[in-house]
């Protein structure tokens, strides 16, 4: 089922980065070499599903770093889970509005343990502002997800 999964996010996230042949040469849109972004991630692993906000810094086409800030959802009756930290991403393939890279996301989780995550990012530019990105990642024999959609509030 997880493998599944895993294979229809992966060919979903592909269908948004093919683009229909052309016999006209196109020239790619140039990226921000500065941007500041909010996001909204999501994240679904075996302690059940986060949610919370993040500020990330884009430096260059390729690398990243934000504050990540995750609380757990539907706890309302007992202590919610958080995580807070740092996120790193650093972009393998960079393509015109697809990207795919690798991630490390390091904090502390309910104020108790320090957590390390090695992670495979996906992220597709819905437009000059908005991108969707989508994370997988490998923890204590169990998987993790990510999910997410930014806003970039500064561009450069």
């Amino acid at each position: 089922m997880k493998a599944k999964f895993i294979v229809l996010a992966s060919l979903l996230m592909l269908s948004f980065g093919a683009q229909a042949q052309s016999f006209y040469r196109q020239n790619k849109p140039q990226k921000d070499r500065f941007s500041v972004s909010l996001k909204n991630i999501t994240t679904r692993s075996v302690n059940g599903w986060n949610t919370g906000p993040s500020v990330s810094l884009n430096l260059g086409q390729r690398f990243s770093m934000g504050y990540v800030y995750l609380t757990a959802i539907g706890s309302a009756e007992r202590e919610a889970n958080t995580f807070s930290g740092l996120q790193f991403n650093y972009s393998v393939f960079d393509g015109s509005r697809f990207d795919v890279g690798v991630g490390l996301r390091t904090g502390v989780h309910n104020q108790y343990f320090i957590s390390v995550l090695p992670s495979i990012q996906m992220t597709y530019d819905v437009s000059t502002k908005v991108a969707a990105e989508l994370g997988y990642a490998h923890s204590d024999g169990f998987p993790f997800f990510q999910m997410g959609i930014g806003y970039k509030i500064f561009r450069k």
